[in-house]
């Protein structure tokens, strides 16, 4: 579960639901696309729900091995993951614009 230090998570999650240009531009751009307005509107749309989930990340192989590959042109997955537990399961901005969680 969420420690002391992750509480900034809480802030962050409700301004993603809440389409904030400021939260956005912390995200990459094939994640930010998620948000991007239907139909070519100004609007950005915002998520329902979000959750938050962690997991370990550890070398696929060892660096030389996956270096290699890479340089023969092969496609490599650098990382292999396993996952953890749950941070934040699903929450909604309720109508006060407060995190709830989902039903």
């Amino acid at each position: 579960m969420l420690r002391g230090r992750e509480t900034w998570l809480y802030s962050f999650l409700a301004r993603l639901l809440s389409a904030d240009e400021g939260a956005l531009s912390l995200l990459d751009a094939s994640a930010r696309a998620a948000f991007a307005p239907a139909g070519g509107g100004a609007k950005l749309r915002a998520p329902k729900f979000a959750k938050v989930d962690m997991y370990h990340y550890t070398m696929a192989a060892p660096l030389w091995q996956l270096a290699s590959r890479w340089a023969r042109g092969e496609t490599v997955a650098w990382w292999a993951r396993e996952y953890e537990q749950s941070l934040v399961p699903a929450v909604l901005l309720n109508e006060r614009g407060q995190l709830a969680r989902a039903a």
